[in-house]
């Protein structure tokens, strides 16, 4: 495994940091697992996945993470998993910032190239401050990679399936193998 200093990615637009310590290749497909730094107000919006479990492990500061309807602060040591389809989402409980770790169970290196390619985006600026990618064809690649769905009530689950038509018109014609080419490094 190459040194993990290598595989670190930072997003300027919402301050956080993102380390693989363990990548799908690493592990033979098992798990990926990620040491993040979540900055103060830092978090994501409520999702699910429907091809992995997610374990998330408080290191430094507490974590706090919604679990369907349920809040649950996490302080250094204590941990969560989160089974396959079920709606969560982890944020920063306080006015400091916090370090924990996410498992991804079994590996998803879909994922890990979506961190990779929003990062990107964010660092280039064709981002907004909510690192939301400016161009649609962008959108749309992330949507088919990043293996996160929102809530089925929402109207953003409603308007995926054109997101997905988006990225999937866009891989052919060449954009995801442009934005692996520029942003993938691992």
């Amino acid at each position: 495994m190459e040194n993990n200093t290598n595989r670190t990615i930072t997003n300027p637009m919402v301050k956080d940091k993102v380390t693989f310590l363990k990548t799908a290749e690493d592990t033979n497909g098992e798990q990926t697992l990620l040491s993040i730094d979540l900055a103060i107000n830092g978090g994501n919006d409520l999702h699910y996945h429907d091809t992995f479990e997610e374990t998330f492990i408080a290191v430094e500061g507490t974590l706090g993470i919604t679990l369907e309807d349920k809040e649950i602060i996490l302080q250094p040591g204590e941990s969560i998993t989160v089974p396959i389809g079920l709606l969560h989402r982890f944020y920063n409980p306080n006015g400091h910032p916090i370090k924990f770790e996410t498992k991804i169970t079994p590996a998803s290196r879909n994922l890990e190239e979506f961190l990779q390619i929003i990062y990107g985006l964010a660092r280039d600026g064709k981002t907004n401050k909510k690192s939301i990618p400016t161009n649609l064809n962008d959108i749309g690649i992330l949507s088919l990679l990043g293996e996160t769905l929102p809530p089925k009530n929402s109207l953003l689950y409603r308007v995926k399936f054109l997101f997905n038509w988006l990225g999937k018109r866009a891989e052919k014609k060449g954009k995801l193998t442009e934005l692996r080419a520029k942003y993938v490094r691992f």
